[in-house]
Order: structure tokens, then sequence, then C-alpha cells
């Protein structure tokens, strides 16, 4: 099958891209990062989570796998929904590490 054909033979980066491609992921808040000493903008944010094979949401639904929070104290409508909801929220450097890159 196609899948077997895509992943056989092939090593998954160390910093696990695998686990994220196909997962869904919305972002929060004005981005507070350093990326290669520029701030993060949401559109920089937005391509790497492609890169990483993140779909990039606009909004926070039951379905969502990360929503990425600049601020972890936000109370944010979407924060307040993804704790309703279970959905696991993560901060803004945590996001980064995750896709490979070590935020400053």
């Amino acid at each position: 099958s196609l899948m077997e054909d895509r992943t056989a033979g092939t090593t998954a980066p160390s910093h696990g891209d695998d686990e994220l491609a196909g997962k869904t992921v919305c972002f929060t808040g004005a981005l507070q990062c350093r990326i290669r000493g520029t701030r993060a903008t949401r559109e920089v944010a937005h391509t790497v989570a492609e890169e990483a094979g993140l779909i990039v949401r606009k909004g926070v639904t039951k379905s969502l796998d990360f929503l990425v929070v600049a601020d972890p104290d936000s109370l944010s409508g979407k924060a307040h929904k993804a704790h309703q909801w279970g959905i696991r929220v993560i901060a803004e450097p945590v996001f980064w590490r995750l896709v490979g890159i070590d935020p400053a």
C-alpha cells in the first residue's frame, strides 16, 4: 500500500516529526519567542507547523490536538474552550521545541 511505501526504510528525525504529522494545532495570543534572532510571527509559526506536518486551524474545535498559548496563564476564549474539552494546551516555547527549533 501507499502508506507502507512511504514509511519503509525511512528513519524518523530525532524531534519526532512523525508524531506530529496530521495533528491539528491552533495558536492564541501574541507570540513572544525569538526565532533566529527575530520575534516569531503567527505567519512563521503557521509555516513551521505545516512543515512539521501539522494542520493549522483558525479556531478551537473538539477534535483539535494542540492549542499553543503565547501566555500560559491566558484565559482567552480559545484557552478556556481547550481546557473544557481536554485539549492539550502547550506554551509557545514548548511548541518550538516540539518542531525542533530552540527558541531564544
